[in-house]
């Protein structure tokens, strides 16, 4: 029986490889939408997540501890610059938008990834909209 050790570095590493090569035919040469959104995982952790959907199905790309870093416009754009470049060359598909949650923060980073691809449709999250609605 393995140990945790081994569970989460060798064994861990080889199938979520598999899980991209599974994903790479499904996804590779469509169109898609991505988005992140920020969460505190189960230790408070400070987590920024990354999905891309393709024709109504989700594919999670990365998963970021932020604990260490400013939440700050610039460092959430690095994030999913780096998302971006990894589902475009990797799994080489074709983003036509972005979206995330309705915080400052992110709203700055939107407006900062418009100014590098104007060609991307940069939208905040519809879900987050309706809950800050709900408040009032």
């Amino acid at each position: 029986m393995p140990g945790s050790k081994q569970l989460s570095g060798r064994i861990l590493n080889e199938e979520a490889e598999k899980v991209i090569e599974g994903m790479k035919p499904k996804v590779n040469n469509r169109f898609v939408t991505g988005q992140c959104d920020g969460w505190k995982n189960i230790v408070k952790s400070s987590i920024i997540t990354s999905t891309i959907n393709v024709e109504h199905i989700p594919y999670l790309l990365n998963t970021c501890n932020i604990s260490d870093k400013p939440k700050m416009a610039k460092n959430l754009l690095e994030i999913v610059l780096g998302e971006i470049k990894y589902a475009t060359e990797v799994l080489k598909v074709k983003i036509v938008a972005w979206c995330t949650d309705v915080g400052g923060d992110s709203a700055k980073m939107r407006w900062l990834l418009v100014q590098k691809f104007p060609h991307l449709i940069v939208v905040d999250c519809w879900a987050h909209q309706v809950n800050l609605i709900s408040k009032y």
